[in-house]
């Protein structure tokens, strides 16, 4: 059955499993003062393959594999996609821990909307899993969603404070949402400017904001404060002058707010918009990537949900997004876009992985990624390696039967090319016009082998599941051969 799916919190999630979840969550909110989140809801069969790789390393939380029946954050579960991760927007635990307050209320209330607490049953206890035990499939009727229920869906958290803060100064709500998604995606923290004197220091609360006026008064280097990054030590002195508290959300925004309402000058043309950007940030190309954001925004706002079903491509690259950020650190937005924080992203873990850091997850890129993933080292791939997998001795001695004479010393060189690439002609279609270079053609023919002699069951993309069973079948032909 296909679904369709909105987004919360940056995550797909299907849409009568996301009704429910609203309904839930402003219940919760009533009832304990907190705003309930979601942590990860929707995954495709790559992503789940990854969470039970890791828990079988002892590396990750308990994962099902993709293919069982009870796996229900898989999008192909045959009971469709229903599970869903949760926290909540205290400073502890919350949720996440059995027998607080908040995760009791869960516990007790959970079946009022549908869902069953069923983390608790687990053999290792997860009080923020719960799954969807109503309908799912179809569509579901719903009234139009207020301005900060888009925003919401969109990835911002503190979404009516946004809104409210917009419209106190007069700020276009797609720019305001535009700039909160590239600031902090409407969080209340401290920003990561190099060299900082609180860089990375968390919430900010009004305790630290003292400490930190204090040490830029006294010579630190300043950083971002807050959902709108405030940043230069003059605008700190001019809220205090204004009475607005740089750490209190509303306050925020509202004096970050004003600036780009200054920068545009009335103006809300694509020039305009670039130019106030520059501004705000001191860089061109978030201008223009702001620009782009205000665009989508627009879309969303005007009830064209830009981001209710991503394609494939997009939901890939929320997929290493929420990858960059969960275990790489990365203070970046998980919207799906390729902008200039994920791409700067991808290039520290480039540098990391050690291929070339150009911004763009290629192949090469991929590869590494993955030996990465297996053993959790950096595996400093070479173009000598392409395939992704720890070892390809076995396919040496399979390029050897073709006429390579080389050595086999897990080095894929051009010999070792060469013949692979004759063997895949000669039994498995690949094209005789056809460089040996490894590439999508090349993928496919791969494809076609494990499919026919190796037991893969799946596209001619290369993934964990591919690569998998392309690793199988080395191990084999070099025990055989």
């Amino acid at each position: 059955m296909a679904y369709e799916y909105t987004n919360i919190d940056g995550h797909r999630v299907e849409v009568n499993v996301a009704k429910a979840f609203r309904e839930m969550a402003a219940d919760f909110q009533k009832a304990t003062g907190y705003s309930l989140h979601v942590s990860d809801g929707t995954r495709t069969w790559d992503e789940q393959l990854d969470f039970w790789e890791d828990y079988q390393a002892g590396k990750g939380n308990l994962a099902l594999h993709p293919s069982s029946p009870l796996a229900y954050h898989v999008e192909t579960n045959p009971s469709g996609p229903r599970a869903l991760d949760i926290h909540d927007s205290g400073d502890d635990a919350g949720v996440t821990v059995a027998g607080n307050v908040r995760s009791h209320w869960i516990k007790a209330n959970a079946s009022k909307y549908g869902f069953d607490p069923a983390g608790y049953g687990f053999s290792q206890v997860e009080p923020w899993h719960i799954e969807y035990r109503g309908q799912i499939g179809g569509k579901v009727d719903t009234p139009k969603p207020s301005a900060a229920q888009v925003l919401e869906a969109g990835g911002l958290v503190n979404s009516t404070i946004i809104v409210k803060a917009a419209s106190a100064v007069g700020l276009d709500l797609a720019i305001a949402a535009a700039v909160i998604q590239k600031e902090s995606g409407g969080r209340n923290v401290f920003g990561h400017d190099a060299g900082g004197a609180y860089h990375g220091g968390g919430e900010v609360t009004e305790a630290k904001y003292k400490d930190f006026i204090k040490q830029v008064r006294g010579g630190k280097t300043s950083n971002g404060v807050g959902p709108a990054q405030i940043t230069w030590p003059a605008f700190f002195d001019e809220m205090e002058k204004a009475g607005l508290k740089p750490w209190v959300p509303l306050d925020n925004m509202k004096y970050g707010f004003r600036l780009m309402v200054d920068y545009l000058g009335g103006k809300t043309t694509d020039a305009a918009i670039r130019n106030a950007g520059k501004r705000y940030n001191g860089n061109a190309s978030y201008g223009d990537d702001l620009l782009v954001k205000v665009k989508e925004w627009r879309q969303r706002l005007a009830g064209r949900n830009v981001s209710s079903a991503p394609a494939q491509g997009d939901e890939r690259m929320a997929s290493r997004q929420r990858f960059l950020r969960h275990d790489r650190g990365e203070d970046i937005t998980v919207d799906g876009w390729d902008g200039p924080e994920t791409q700067a992203a991808v290039k520290r873990y480039q540098t990391f992985l050690g291929v070339t850091a150009d911004g763009i997850w290629g192949d090469a890129t991929e590869a590494a990624h993955l030996v990465f993933k297996q053993t959790g080292k950096s595996p400093k791939v070479s173009s000598s390696n392409p395939f992704g997998i720890v070892n390809v001795e076995g396919l040496q001695k399979i390029a050897a039967l073709y006429g390579y004479t080389g050595r086999i010393d897990n080095i894929w060189g051009s010999g070792s090319a060469a013949g692979f690439a004759k063997f895949l002609r000669g039994n498995h279609g690949y094209p005789a016009n056809q460089n040996d270079v490894l590439g999508p053609v090349m993928w496919a023919a791969i494809a076609r082998w494990l499919r026919g002699r190796w037991g893969y069951v799946g596209n001619d993309v290369p993934g964990p599941v591919m690569r998998a069973a392309l690793t199988k079948a080395n191990d084999a032909n070099k025990r055989e051969l």
